[in-house]
């Protein structure tokens, strides 16, 4: 497949450049060549790849490579950059694709009232961290079971018996299990994603398929939207309106 793909460097008022093309070839997960340059904070990336590929997930190894380029100008300037690919062209037929910010997910919509839940998020800190790896978990694609476990271990930490050593193992083995309990989750459902998690956590580079992203944004996704029913209900358990996931 062939595609030429447009990006931004973050934030728009940036003016970031390299000096040339940077040429990238890898035969993992199968062979691809991108040819990528960043002029005046436009990200311009011409790409072959193998077709059993698709779109969606090439997008997420362009957006890694140019992550890669950003935070190395990020580290040598000291600056805080980020960056979005934001669409691809075939260069033969010209058809065009533009890339959402929204995620597509089989998920479960129901949330507390959404200003009360706001409140809640900035009276809570468990529950803001676990916004916000949420939210790095869809930007981050090769990071995603990283923030999506993150964001469980968040909100864990809110079940932590009170006057006990928080980072001893008798405290999280307490604190998941009462967890489990009060928001009625399965152990294999909150450890799904901890030994991808653990392996990124280590410096290790996880290959994160979409059908990986997918399923663990989905059970993060869950988890947080339980936590928040229990804090802004003022609840210790929810009851069977919420089975058992």
């Amino acid at each position: 497949m062939q595609r030429v793909f447009f990006g931004l460097v973050l934030p728009e008022r940036s003016d970031v450049s390299i000096a040339g093309p940077i040429t990238i070839e890898s035969n993992e997960p199968s062979p691809y060549k991108i040819i990528m340059s960043i002029l005046r904070s436009q990200i311009h990336a011409t790409c072959t790849w193998d077709e059993s590929v698709n779109l969606s997930t090439f997008k997420n190894i362009v957006e890694f490579q140019a992550r890669l380029i950003v935070d190395a100008i990020g580290l040598h300037e000291c600056c805080g950059y980020d960056m979005e690919i934001i669409s691809a062209i075939d260069p033969v037929t010209g058809a065009h694709d533009v890339f959402g910010v929204q995620e597509t997910l089989d998920i479960n919509k129901g949330f507390p009232d959404f200003v009360e839940m706001v409140k809640k998020a900035g009276r809570e800190p468990a529950l803001y961290v676990a916004l916000a790896n949420f939210r790095e978990a869809i930007r981050v694609p090769h990071e995603t079971s990283l923030y999506c476990y993150r964001a469980i271990e968040a909100i864990r930490q809110v079940f932590v018996p009170e006057g006990v050593d928080r980072d001893s193992g008798s405290a999280r083995i307490a604190s998941w299990s009462a967890m489990r309990q009060a928001l009625n989750l399965l152990e294999d459902t909150i450890r799904e994603s901890e030994p991808f998690a653990k392996s990124s956590r280590h410096g290790q580079l996880v290959e994160q398929p979409w059908s990986l992203r997918k399923r663990h944004m989905e059970i993060a996704h869950e988890i947080i939207r339980r936590f928040t029913h229990l804090r802004c209900g003022n609840l210790t358990q929810l009851g069977g309106e919420f089975p058992q996931y």
